[in-house]
């Protein structure tokens, strides 16, 4: 059970490193304004080209399999930390996304609908995948 806990969160930070990392990419690649406050950001997102939201999408579906990936192999190949893991990233992609809509910033339909699913495709992936343990990695090596 300690294992799983340390799986989980190990998953949840190398996840979260991910979309930040992948984020980064996109934002090097489409800048964005400095944002200061939400009229701001929602004249950002209306103004977006859609490349700067679809790699908005890839870093939240990568980060999530990264993070699930991370918790199974840390946890001796077992699948349960991996799909908390990613549970975790698909109510948080769920909340953003509310966020966003609390601060009356309206993002495309296409957006709103694609980046949960995507984030739930990479999460079923993690449990239809063989995955293994570290362990099992260094016993093939040698």
């Amino acid at each position: 059970m300690g294992r799983t806990i340390l799986a989980v969160f190990a998953g949840l930070a190398l996840g979260f490193v991910g979309i930040m990392v992948f984020e980064m990419i996109g934002h090097s690649i489409y800048p964005p304004p400095s944002v200061s406050d939400s009229a701001t950001y929602k004249v950002y997102f209306d103004s977006s080209p859609i490349g700067a939201l679809l790699l908005v999408i890839v870093a939240h579906s990568l980060g999530a399999f990264a993070g699930g990936v991370t918790a199974i192999r840390v946890d001796k190949g077992k699948k349960l930390a991996g799909i908390i893991v990613g549970i975790f990233f698909v109510l948080a992609t769920i909340a953003d996304l509310s966020n966003m809509l609390m601060m009356n910033v309206t993002p495309p339909l296409w957006f709103v609908v694609l980046d949960p699913l995507l984030v739930i495709i990479s999460v079923f992936a993690l449990y239809k995948i063989k995955i293994a343990s570290a362990e099992e990695n260094k016993t093939e090596k040698q």
